[in-house]
């Protein structure tokens, strides 16, 4: 994407990053694991996704979608024992803590940031009994097999 695309897209990239902000802020309202709130975490991945698309160094579309993927992992969404969520999370989260977006300005608040990404690898090793493997490898590996998956707007429709 060139420059003055990448300026053109910025304010709807920051639009749908809002949108998705307000949705997560009001997660709160619905009990874990009802319809209401798993419905409310994939309108957060879409809107996340739909950030991205449009700037893809929307560095805080990429820790909320990280954020995100963990919760619905943390939800047993799709399913229980699914570790498709948490793969997602780790390789999103992982690619922000690769790339220079993850300072300012593209990033807000980077110890939100450096706080998933902790909280993935810890469930990445927890998930894992006799992962022999340091948890930055095992991420960057999970970061190559799911980060373009991860940001596909086709996911969790």
């Amino acid at each position: 994407m060139g420059l003055f695309q990448r300026l053109r897209s910025a304010p709807k990239a920051e639009r749908a990053f809002n949108d998705a902000l307000d949705i997560n802020r009001s997660l709160q309202r619905y009990p874990e694991r009802s319809p209401q709130y798993r419905q409310q975490l994939r309108q957060i991945v879409s809107l996340c996704q739909e950030a991205i698309a449009l700037n893809e160094r929307h560095g805080d579309g990429h820790v909320l979608l990280a954020n995100a993927y963990f919760l619905m992992y943390i939800d047993g969404f799709p399913d229980t024992g699914n570790p498709l969520p948490l793969h997602l999370a780790s390789a999103v989260i992982q690619h922000w803590a690769d790339e220079p977006m993850r300072q300012y300005p593209w990033t807000k608040n980077t110890e939100n940031g450096n706080t998933i990404h902790s909280m993935v690898a810890d469930a990445l090793l927890a998930s894992r009994t006799g992962l022999t493997q340091d948890h930055q490898h095992e991420m960057r590996r999970l970061k190559a097999a799911s980060y373009i998956a991860a940001i596909s707007r086709d996911n969790f429709r």
